[in-house]
């Protein structure tokens, strides 16, 4: 399960969503710190049943389509 999260990392992460909706620039560290928060986030949700599933889905979501940016992201620099 998730362990406590400050109100810092809450609203990092909300930032951080915004920026990659808008399709804003975000950095490297505010791409890993999202998706530390998202997929935790997911797991916690899906176990607290079915009243969550949407909200889980939805985090789900952003976590995977965050994954992905960061593997496009790494498959970019590695062509140089």
């Amino acid at each position: 399960m998730t362990e406590y999260m400050s109100e810092e990392t809450k609203q990092n992460a909300r930032v951080v969503y915004e920026k990659f909706s808008n399709g804003d620039a975000i950095t490297d560290e505010e791409l890993a710190m999202a998706i530390q928060f998202y997929g935790p986030l997911q797991e916690s949700l899906l176990a607290l049943g079915p009243v969550f599933k949407l909200a889980s889905l939805e985090a789900l979501r952003i976590y995977t389509a965050l994954r992905a940016f960061d593997w496009a992201r790494k498959e970019n620099q590695s062509r140089g």
